[in-house]
């Protein structure tokens, strides 16, 4: 037990990263982009250990896990541009254009993460 004080764990959310039909609850959903991080805490000093990237439904907390850096890449560019469709800075055909180039199919596997119900909260 004591160790578990000196260990923390944050997540930090950084909005919607692409549309998609959500392979659990069969929504059409922004899948979010999500990192989990944990700390090591030495006195008062944080210091960060272990990141887990994922890509989450927002409805039923369904993820999938993000494993190597270009997946985390592609995804931290498709929340951006994301994030500039919604705020009208470009277009619908543009957006929809740019998405496709991009092929996320290459992160959403047809098998859910196991430990997908950690994260739903």
């Amino acid at each position: 037990m004591e160790e578990k004080r000196f260990i923390r764990r944050t997540a930090k959310k950084f909005g919607p990263a692409m549309p998609f039909k959500c392979l659990r609850c069969k929504n059409d959903v922004f899948m979010n982009l999500v990192r989990i991080r944990k700390w090591f805490v030495i006195l008062i000093y944080p210091i960060p250990f272990y990141s887990k990237y994922f890509l989450v439904c927002n409805t039923c907390g369904w993820r999938v896990r993000l494993t190597n850096r270009g997946q985390i890449e592609a995804a931290k560019q498709l929340n951006l541009l994301t994030l500039s469709f919604n705020k009208g800075e470009i277009t619908k055909e543009d957006y929809l254009g740019k998405i496709q180039a991009m092929h996320p199919e290459q992160f959403l596997p047809a098998h859910p993460d196991p430990e997908l119900t950690k994260l739903a909260a």
